[in-house]
Formats: C-alpha cells, sequence, structure tokens
C-alpha cells in the first residue's frame, strides 16, 4: 500500500492538501484544524461558498484566505473547469480525483 504525503506550494501559504483524501488542511500552525473536502467544491458556487465562509471566520486573515485561493486555483483549475468565459460548470468527482491526482506523491 502507498502512503501519500501532504503537499503545500509555497503560495498556498501553509495549506496542505492530502491528495488521497482530496481535502484541503488548513496551515499545521493555525490555530483551528480545518478540512475542506474538495469534493464540495463541484461548481463555482459551492467554491465560492467555501472562499466566503472561511473570510468569515475570526482567525482567517488576508495572508490565509489568499493562501486557499492559490491552493484552489491551483488545483482545479477554475477559469479553465468552473468558470471559463462567464459559463459555470460542473466537475464530477471523477474529474476531482483526475484533478487531484498530479499531486500525489509516493513517499
Amino acid at each position: 500500500m502507498k502512503k501519500y504525503t501532504l503537499t503545500s506550494l509555497p503560495n498556498w501559504n501553509g495549506w496542505r492538501l492530502d491528495a488521497r483524501e482530496a481535502m484541503l488542511l488548513t496551515p499545521e500552525d493555525c490555530v483551528v484544524e480545518y478540512e475542506i473536502d474538495l469534493n464540495q467544491c463541484k461548481n463555482p458556487a459551492e467554491v465560492l461558498d467555501w472562499i466566503a465562509q472561511m473570510k468569515h471566520k475570526t482567525w482567517v486573515d488576508d495572508r490565509l484566505l489568499a493562501g486557499l485561493v492559490r491552493a484552489l486555483d491551483d488545483i482545479l483549475d477554475m477559469q479553465a473547469n468552473l468558470c471559463s468565459c462567464g459559463n459555470a460548470k460542473e466537475l464530477s468527482g471523477s474529474d476531482i480525483e483526475f484533478l487531484v491526482s498530479p499531486f500525489r506523491r509516493s513517499s
């Protein structure tokens, strides 16, 4: 059985991706442990809802919010897959799996 490590890119400001579970996790040093299930980010409204929810958390600052937006965009490629030319699109579970798969790294 392969074990996977968490992926975090520098511009994500500490947000980590558990690619096996398709979950974004708050930074390790964050005061709150929080998970965002990417399977609940299948259309523009769901992604925007997560961003808006996080913006209203008292422990989320601008740096953390910006990192979340960058992570979501790096993983989901939002312009291409969710809202190109202003037209809303819907991702399937298999689409999410495909988009997350390049971030898997076996240890």
